[in-house]
């Protein structure tokens, strides 16, 4: 027989607690499965509207690109017509200057109807090139007669440069900017064609725009006279 001591207070607390207990774990199992339940429904229902606005964004994306490289390709055929015309421009412009240089050439050397020029003597092409400085200059002259004359043409050659230096027109023969012509008077002395050539320095200062050339014989039998203005157009190396 064993004796126990009798409290009826404490077993009443201990039911209490367990109550309790099992209440705090009954609520708490209840909020976190409601509360896992409420986020993972609005996850998928809200999961599903960034998927459409992505493809959405995706095919307007697409379509812009596309947009662009149609652009781009528009652009470089644009490009490539533009260079061919200017191309063919640039072509078409020099053809035009050959050719009248050519008739230039072919009717000075024509006999002119007042008998000035009865050997058909011709001033040619003149050829400036730049010596890589503002003033100096190589240049080069072509004076030439008709193949079919058997007979030598003697005479001589003027040749200026005409221009302005502070504000004020100027005439500048070749003897006083180029060692290679000695005299205002160049002598001539050929059956077909004469070249002069050599290098000049302009004044500083002077700012030169045509070249006139005169071309005298020294017969007297069959005087001619020639003279042409050629434009100053420097050719850079």
């Amino acid at each position: 027989m064993v004796v126990m001591p009798y409290r009826p207070m404490r077993r009443v607390f201990t039911y209490f607690l367990l109550a309790l207990i099992f209440l705090i774990a009954t609520g708490a199992s209840f909020f976190f499965g409601y509360g896992h339940a409420s986020s993972g429904g609005n996850l998928a229902s809200v999961g599903d509207v960034p998927s459409e606005q992505f493809l959405e964004l995706q095919e307007e994306t697409d379509a812009l690109r596309q947009e662009i490289a149609n652009l781009q390709m528009a652009s470089a055929v644009d490009k490539q017509g533009y260079d061919d015309i200017r191309r063919e421009a640039v072509e078409q412009k020099a053809r035009i200057l050959e050719l009248e240089h050519d008739i230039t050439v072919y009717r000075g050397m024509l006999p002119t109807a007042n008998g000035s020029n009865p050997l058909g003597i011709s001033v040619g092409s003149l050829t400036l090139t730049g010596q890589g400085g503002v003033r100096g200059y190589k240049y080069k002259l072509l004076v030439q007669q008709l193949s079919a004359n058997k007979e030598a043409f003697k005479g001589t050659l003027k040749f200026s440069i005409l221009g302005t230096k502070d504000n004020k027109a100027l005439e500048i023969p070749l003897h006083q900017v180029s060692a290679q012509a000695s005299d205002e008077r160049i002598p001539l002395d050929f059956k077909y064609f004469q070249n002069l050539e050599g290098e000049l320095l302009l004044p500083e200062g002077f700012s030169a725009e045509r070249v006139i050339i005169v071309v005298e014989s020294s017969d007297r039998k069959k005087t001619t006279h020639v003279e042409r203005q050629l434009d100053w157009s420097v050719t850079a190396l």
